[in-house]
């Protein structure tokens, strides 16, 4: 897994791909999540990310940390500097589907990897933020 591999490697690949797509904004696994291959990448994402200084390095001007219904264990302190986004349905069951389009990551409900789950988080979410459906972030940078 992605937890096994060198950072420095993860790093780059990031990088390069930031320098590619000079991306507005930049999204990645809350650094406190549980899954191991996700916290590789967000830790990595937070290195490629990082204040570019002298460099000539590109650096995206939004950093966004999103969560996930796994991360709910154990439970997260709260963070501030977070916000959340409305979804509309359609944009809930794309997300659904691309968790279904991992078919090794899918478990039956009543289990985090479900749509079921995803589906529950962004009514939470939702209700939080007096919508039906939402996704809650961390903002680590917003330059915008």
């Amino acid at each position: 897994g992605l937890d096994v591999m060198p950072q420095r490697d993860l790093i780059e690949i990031i990088e390069d791909a930031i320098s590619w797509c000079q991306p507005e904004a930049v999204a990645i696994p809350s650094h406190e999540t549980a899954h191991q291959d996700h916290r590789a990448v967000a830790w990595a994402g937070m290195a490629a990310c990082r204040p570019a200084g002298m460099t000539t390095m590109f650096r995206p001007p939004v950093v966004l940390g999103w969560e996930e219904v796994a991360d709910a264990w154990p439970p997260l302190p709260s963070t501030p500097g977070g916000f959340s986004v409305s979804l509309k349905v359609q944009d809930l069951r794309a997300k659904q589907a691309a968790m279904l389009a991992h078919a090794s990551q899918v478990r039956e409900s009543p289990s985090e990897r479900s749509g079921d789950a995803i589906e529950g988080l962004a009514r939470v979410r939702g209700v939080q933020a007096g919508v039906d459906y939402a996704e809650a972030y961390q903002v680590y940078r917003w330059l915008a």
